[in-house]
């Protein structure tokens, strides 16, 4: 891709990026200190999430290599179960999320406190 239309490409991807970048940033803001764990997929997830800062007790766990897509949905319910007083945030991109989507099913009959920002 040449021309203008790889320029509009750049342009687009990094408005999605800033986008990312201000729910992250919206989601410390809005929860308490030291009651997180958050678990991140590869990609603009954890890019983003390079940015946040932790507090307390809050655990943050992201993958070092593209090969992982798909780790923070089952590694964050993981999560969710081994430390149910906290909240579990996963930060997954669209494809990863599509591919384990179907490990969410646990949600609701072990009452865990998660959440799936894509």
């Amino acid at each position: 891709m040449h021309g203008p239309a790889a320029e509009r490409f750049v342009v687009l991807n990094l408005r999605l990026l800033a986008v990312t970048f201000a729910v992250v940033g919206i989601l410390f803001v809005a929860v308490p200190s030291g009651v997180l764990d958050v678990i991140s997929d590869v990609g603009d997830a954890l890019f983003a999430s390079t940015e946040l800062t932790t507090h307390g007790r809050t655990e943050y766990i992201g993958p070092a290599y593209y090969t992982s897509m798909g780790f923070a949905v089952p590694a964050s319910l993981g999560a969710a179960v081994a430390r149910p007083q906290m909240r579990t945030v996963a930060l997954v991109g669209d494809g990863a999320f599509q591919m384990t989507v179907q490990e969410l099913s646990p949600i609701i009959p072990h009452n865990l406190h998660h959440l799936c920002l894509v």
